[in-house]
């Protein structure tokens, strides 16, 4: 289910939210189809994250899955190619736009595969580039972080497992693997890869680069947690520093983190009533709205 708030002029004009009509969904609530799945075996509700494009809204998944379209008002278009490459990826959950190249930038990873893709795609939805990674073990890489120069991959203990495929989250923690943070040039080529502390980063809040270090703001989740039951896990906030002229120290990266203009003790500084309960969610994007770029927040649920 995707919800959204359209804000204009400092106030919230509307609240909707829409299932994602896949397949099943539609077929299930007794509507016609939208759009043809690429394949009816991988066609699935996106449910993790929506981002704007080019006036247009994506609800978005991972594992290779096809994103699908909304209109502006959160109906459902159909399944569509953004950042499908010939190997099989596409836009995957937590697609970063820059707005000062006016690119989306996208890391895909799919279940049992050595390999994941950094996609780049133009302010249109155009692949410009994919560059292939290889991570050995098949790692769980929900999210990455982009700098001016470089792209950060996170490498971590929690692993594929085929066998947790019946529980809906087949991941599983290895203790012989390490974490890694990965730097990549944007542009593409060669990963320097910098061991840490065994954890995994589940999401990122910022990274920028200072001389010839790079800054990472992390949610790093502790070593040994169970996937499964991520409420329990109790991560922490992070930043590490990465010296790209020296061995990396994963003890001299921990610092408090202070924040990227916000200020977490302070008031409110607005407030929306929205007349139904919303479920717990997992994330959202602000994305511009129709033709009179009307900010908009979205959030899938």
């Amino acid at each position: 289910m995707v919800h959204g708030v359209r804000i204009r002029d400092g106030r919230a004009e509307w609240y909707r939210n829409r299932w994602v009509r896949s397949t099943a969904v539609a077929d299930r609530l007794g509507e016609p189809r939208r759009g043809t799945p690429v394949d009816e075996l991988m066609d699935v509700s996106p449910n993790v994250q929506v981002v704007g494009l080019a006036g247009r809204t994506f609800a978005l998944i991972e594992d290779g899955i096809r994103p699908y379209e909304l209109t502006y008002d959160l109906d459902t278009i159909g399944p569509c190619a953004l950042g499908a490459t010939p190997q099989g990826y596409s836009a995957n959950a937590h697609s970063l736009f820059d707005p000062r190249t006016r690119e989306l930038h996208s890391l895909a990873f799919r279940y049992g595969s050595d390999q994941v893709q950094h996609i780049v795609m133009d302010e249109t939805g155009v692949v410009l580039r994919a560059t292939t990674v290889e991570v050995p073990g098949n790692p769980y890489m929900h999210d990455f972080a982009l700098t001016d120069r470089h792209v950060l991959l996170f490498d971590s203990p929690v692993v594929f497992s085929a066998a947790h495929l019946p529980t809906g989250i087949p991941f599983v923690w290895d203790g012989n693997r390490p974490a890694r943070v990965g730097v990549m040039p944007r542009a593409g080529g060669a990963v320097r890869w910098f061991e840490v502390a065994p954890s995994l980063v589940g999401h990122t809040l910022n990274a920028y680069e200072d001389g010839s270090e790079v800054v990472i703001d992390v949610v790093r989740h502790p070593e040994g947690f169970d996937i499964r039951d991520v409420g329990t896990s109790r991560p922490t906030l992070d930043r590490w520093t990465v010296d790209l002229t020296a061995v990396f120290d994963p003890e001299r990266g921990a610092t408090d983190l202070l924040l990227s203009a916000l200020d977490f003790t302070g008031e409110p500084i607005a407030r929306i009533h929205l007349p139904v309960r919303v479920p717990l969610g997992l994330h959202g994007s602000w994305v511009p709205g129709d033709e009179r770029e009307v900010p908009r927040y979205a959030l899938a649920g």
